[in-house]
């Protein structure tokens, strides 16, 4: 009913509702047909059935023998995943990334995560380390080298090495871009 161009090697086909993949050579990717597939990313595509999310691989096999309630695509080596209403990473293996399931969490940037967990903020790298002690009232992604974080409706910037850029804490702050952040004070 439907074709997509082709993106990483496949195309995404619609037939009576339902999708798969099929490669240059006209073959199908899967024996399976899904309610949704979305693109291939870092090897893998996010797959839905019966309301159920999983990650297929340009092999036709699934990631995982656990079906999320939600994933995201995968960035970094790590995709979001979401069970019983907790978030955690999953790798290119089908390895959780954390024992620690969190209450919200953002795609991997620049080697770390934003997390949130009992209302709190901390970031976690690639290798399941929180980056710092301190949780916070709100993070925001790494760009430039710095996050921006919020702790007592004071905004300031924390680096990969959990510095943090200033002594000065800001009424309000903007990400970094091209080197330069916006501050109010």
């Amino acid at each position: 009913d439907w074709v997509d161009s082709f993106h990483n090697g496949f195309a995404v086909v619609v037939l009576n509702n339902k999708y798969n993949f099929i490669d240059a050579q006209c073959n199908m990717l899967s024996n399976q047909w899904f309610d949704w597939v979305g693109c291939f990313n870092d090897g893998f595509a996010v797959v839905i059935l019966n309301d159920k999310y999983n990650f297929i691989d340009t092999q036709g096999n699934m990631l995982s023998n656990q079906w999320f309630n939600d994933a995201w695509g995968f960035n970094d080596g790590f995709a979001m995943v979401k069970l019983n209403n907790q978030w955690n990473y999953i790798d290119t293996k089908g390895n959780m990334l954390s024992n620690q399931w969190f209450d919200s969490a953002w795609n991997f940037n620049n080697g770390f995560a934003a997390i949130k967990l009992n209302d709190k903020w901390n970031f976690i790298d690639t290798q399941g380390n929180m980056l710092s002690n301190q949780w916070f009232d709100w993070a925001w992604d790494f760009n430039d080298g710095f996050a921006r974080v919020v702790l007592n409706n004071k905004y300031n910037f924390i680096d990969a090495q959990c510095n943090m850029l200033s002594n000065q804490w800001f009424d309000d702050a903007w990400s970094f871009n091209d080197g330069f952040a916006a501050v109010k004070l």
